[in-house]
């Protein structure tokens, strides 16, 4: 019969150790690292502006709604005519796969601006509305689901 002593727990404990330290190695170099954003260090150095803009757009007795027809696959996001003009863009950030993001240029020739959602993949979507209401920026993110 074969003995244990303390010089076979230790030998069997940094073995042990060792092969977990290997699996999360090579775990951790096998997952991808996406950033939420390519360029943080400039969107860090320019977060007051950001915080003005979200404090701006939760100050609007108004705030343009999103709202998503899952039939006609189209989303409608409607700026309730708060503003003469208009310049800004919709992203469509998509949190699981970043290579799924769109992005529009906001278009209210028809008073309120569609996106079609054909093509995109169902599940949960982050759209990001940023833009300049008569000079003033402003920003406003909502969840939705396709």
């Amino acid at each position: 019969m074969f003995k244990l002593n303390w010089g076979w727990g230790i030998a069997i404990f940094y073995s042990l150790f060792v092969v977990i330290m290997v699996a999360a190695v090579v775990k951790s170099s096998i997952m991808g690292v996406d950033l939420v954003q390519e360029q943080y260090y400039d969107a860090d150095i320019a977060y007051e502006s950001f915080r003005q803009s979200r404090a701006n757009a939760e100050k609007l007795s108004t705030p343009p709604s999103i709202q998503v027809y899952n039939k006609s696959q189209t989303i409608n996001i409607d700026f309730n005519n708060n503003w003469k003009q208009v310049d800004g863009t919709v992203k469509m950030y998509r949190p699981s796969d970043k290579y799924a993001d769109r992005s529009y240029e906001i278009d209210l020739s028809k008073g309120v601006m569609k996106i079609s959602t054909q093509g995109l993949k169902p599940g949960r979507w982050k759209i990001q509305l940023t833009w300049k209401g008569d000079g003033v920026p402003f920003y406003m993110e909502n969840s939705i689901m396709i």
